[in-house]
């Protein structure tokens, strides 16, 4: 699924952009704008530019490693 948005608004655990930081005051990043924030980046930007975000680039299909999803 690369929807971008989760009830109508962007979904930055999605993307390949955003990361989660150390900082605990802001916890929130996006390397793409290159800031860090206590709230999403995507209302970040949002409330910044009137504007969706336009980086989202969604994240790549995780890999399982091969592995067979039934348990025995």
């Amino acid at each position: 699924m690369d929807e971008p948005t989760a009830a109508g608004r962007i979904a930055c655990q999605r993307c390949r952009h955003y990361r989660i930081t150390w900082d605990p005051r802001a916890p929130y990043g996006c390397e793409v704008h290159g800031f860090k924030s206590r709230r999403l980046p995507s209302l970040v930007v949002y409330e910044s530019s009137g504007l969706e975000c336009q980086a989202f680039l969604p994240k790549p299909a995780q890999d399982d490693g091969g592995r067979d999803s039934a348990v025995s």
